[in-house]
Formats: C-alpha cells, structure tokens, sequence
C-alpha cells in the first residue's frame, strides 16, 4: 500500500486525505492526512469500478472520479470508496478514436483531454515531433470540442526503424483549471 509505480494524477481534498492514481497497481489508494492507508478504489480488470490504465483523477462534490484511457472510459466512486457508476466516452463519427489524457476539469463541468495520433511516429529518420489535439470533452449531453493542436515530445526515429524519446528533448506541456 505503500510502495507506487507511476503516479499520473494526486489530489488532496478539502478533508486532508490525499488520493494517489496508482497506474501500475490500477487502483486509487486513499490515506488519511498523516499519511496512513485508508482504502483502495477500484483494481486491475475491464469489468465496472476497475482499470486497464487509470489515469487522471478529480473530486466533484463527495465523489472521485477517476479516467482512463484506453478505453476512454470515467469511473465514479463515493467518499468510501465504493464504486458508483461509469461513462464510457463515445467515439466521434468518422474521427480517429479518442485514446488520450484528461489533465483538467473546467468550471463547467467539461474536461481538458490530449489525444494524439495512434501509433509510432514520423517514418523519417532523425528528431520528430508529432502533434496532439486538445479537446474539451462534456459528459451530459456528450460532446467532443477541438480547442487546438500543440507539438508532442521530441522523438529520434532510427533509420532501422523503431523511436526512442530525446534526452531533454522539447516538449509540450499544457494544464487546464477553472
């Protein structure tokens, strides 16, 4: 319960206790304000309440809500852990599927995500940027805003194929509040 691999999302709430997105483990660990276990939300699966890759985590009111991607799927969960209910974000029609990052939540209600093209990048050998579209994403009723698009990391593509990331490459990073 004390030991994370990969920590996406943490949040303290108003009460003190501090929640932890656990990616490796798929779950959210909640502790208390001196830093002691208090439950786990959610776990590894597919099915309603667990995780594939957890990823971003919030408080609306009494309760954590909790995304993942993929699939791009929200999970609600009560002050006790309890799973509530889940919301499985629909595809637009005719676009690339929505495999990215929610990174904030706007005072509307709606959600900041990334999403990047799928897949390696540039087939040219050298340094490489691809691009990430940032959306707004609303729940009810669900729709799907493109705001902008900003350059992803800096990536070398090696002439035998395959990537790797550029040590202090360049990057993009973007924040969403309010």
């Amino acid at each position: 319960r004390y030991l994370f691999h990969r920590l996406p999302s943490v949040r303290r709430f108003d009460d003190g206790r501090i929640a932890v997105v656990d990616l490796g483990a798929s779950r959210v660990r909640v502790y208390d304000a001196r830093g002691r276990h208090l439950f786990d939300a959610g776990g590894p699966g597919e099915g309603p309440g667990e995780f594939q890759r957890p990823w971003f985590l919030t408080r609306v009111a009494d309760t954590m809500v909790v995304y993942q991607s993929p699939p791009a799927r929200f999970s609600w969960f009560d002050d006790a852990g309890a799973f509530l209910r889940t919301f499985t974000v629909p595809q637009p029609p005719g676009d690339l599927p929505v495999y990215g990052y929610v990174f904030g939540r706007f005072d509307d209600g709606s959600y900041a995500l990334s999403a990047g093209s799928p897949g390696a990048p540039a087939e040219r050998p050298g340094r490489a940027r691809e691009s990430a579209t940032v959306r707004r994403l609303q729940l009810d009723p669900p729709a799907i805003d493109e705001l902008f698009t900003i350059p992803t990391e800096e990536v070398l593509v090696h002439p035998s194929g395959g990537w790797n990331d550029v040590t202090f490459g360049r990057t993009t990073y973007v924040a969403a509040d309010g």
